[in-house]
């Protein structure tokens, strides 16, 4: 039974690596695709004549690729949360006390002490202020209300 545990261990670790990853590919490949909708918004659309609507059709996708991205962002995130726990449960049930790197990972990461490691240890005071996943949003937010204004003014 032990062995079934620690199998059900590696593979949540694995799953929350692969899970990582894609959550950081997704964002590299949107934030790409999204700097160059508004570069070619800024750059092209004043050129051409009708430029207003062109800006205006651009502001609609690049929305609609923001909500898309924000959606997509939420649900690898859940997965995230999701194989962490599985993570936790497993290195309980299969190490006890012997194991509890994710286990104190998670205190950790919530801005408290640990001391597993023969030294106490903490977040500093600057990686306490914010979660990734919501500079994430910030970020697609940002996106997203330069799209307003192109939708809304069209210049």
């Amino acid at each position: 039974m032990g062995e079934i545990k620690k199998s059900g261990y590696d593979t949540a670790i694995k799953l929350t690596d692969q899970i990582a990853r894609t959550i950081w590919s997704v964002y590299t490949a949107l934030l790409a695709t999204n700097a160059f909708l508004l570069s070619f918004a800024a750059f092209v659309a004043p050129i051409l004549s009708g430029g207003s609507a062109l800006a205006r059709l651009v502001g609609l996708l690049g929305a609609l690729i923001c909500i898309a991205w924000f959606l997509i962002t939420m649900r690898n995130f859940d997965y995230f949360k999701y194989y962490f726990a599985w993570a936790r449960k497993y290195e309980e049930e299969a190490f006890g006390d012997d194991v509890t790197m994710i286990r104190s990972g998670e205190s950790f990461a919530r801005g408290n002490e640990v001391n597993d490691l023969g030294a106490s240890i903490r977040f500093r005071w600057g990686s306490r202020l914010f979660r990734v996943e919501w500079l994430v949003y910030v970020v697609i937010i940002s996106f997203l209300s330069i799209y307003g204004y192109l939708i809304v003014i069209g210049q």
